[in-house]
């Protein structure tokens, strides 16, 4: 005969999010609140704040602004290096005076 689990099935304490690394430890946290909220403790707040870190870390990893102790590699863009694109050498633009 089946006996009824109690609610929440299992809790989550802090500890166990603090030790947490890696993106892929995040989205799978993320993917298990989403799917069990029901059974967890406060399941709706714990699978919103899984998503919230879980898209604090991919933006972290996603940009990071250069340092001064940052390698210099030669791959820095900066909006003033941007240079114009060549114009087009269309029929309109010969016979348009300057």
């Amino acid at each position: 005969m089946l006996q009824a689990l109690p609610d929440p099935v299992f809790v989550v304490t802090s500890k166990v999010l603090a030790n947490l690394d890696g993106d892929d430890a995040l989205t799978n946290l993320w993917f298990l609140f989403t799917k069990c909220k029901g059974a967890v403790d406060r399941g709706h707040r714990m699978e919103n704040l899984s998503w919230r870190l879980w898209h604090r870390e991919l933006i972290s990893q996603t940009y990071r602004p250069p340092t001064p102790d940052s390698p210099a590699d030669g791959t820095d863009v900066s909006p003033f290096d941007a240079r114009r694109p060549p114009r087009a050498q269309g029929r309109y633009q010969q016979g348009m005076p300057h």
